[in-house]
């Protein structure tokens, strides 16, 4: 038996199928990357909202907001 030659046939395979693996990674990754997806006005959208529920009660504006030190991120747990 010549066992020399099938592993040389295994290993043009074995490397065949590692190349097309990794080409077929490379090409989702950059597809994910280069997608033209921006998400800061949804962030600002949903950053007002909180911010709004947390400074706004009953339709007006806390007193505390307008006090000297008022720190808005304690106020509202924004950590």
């Amino acid at each position: 038996m010549n066992k020399k030659a099938s592993e040389k046939l295994m290993s043009a395979w074995f490397f065949f199928i590692i190349i097309v693996v990794l080409a077929g990674e490379i090409f989702i990754l950059g597809d994910y990357l280069d997608s033209p997806i921006d998400v800061r006005q949804l962030e600002t959208k949903i950053m007002q909202s909180v911010l709004m529920d947390c400074v706004v009660s009953s339709g007006f504006v806390d007193k505390e907001v307008f006090e000297s030190g008022f720190d808005i991120y304690s106020y509202c747990n924004l950590y």
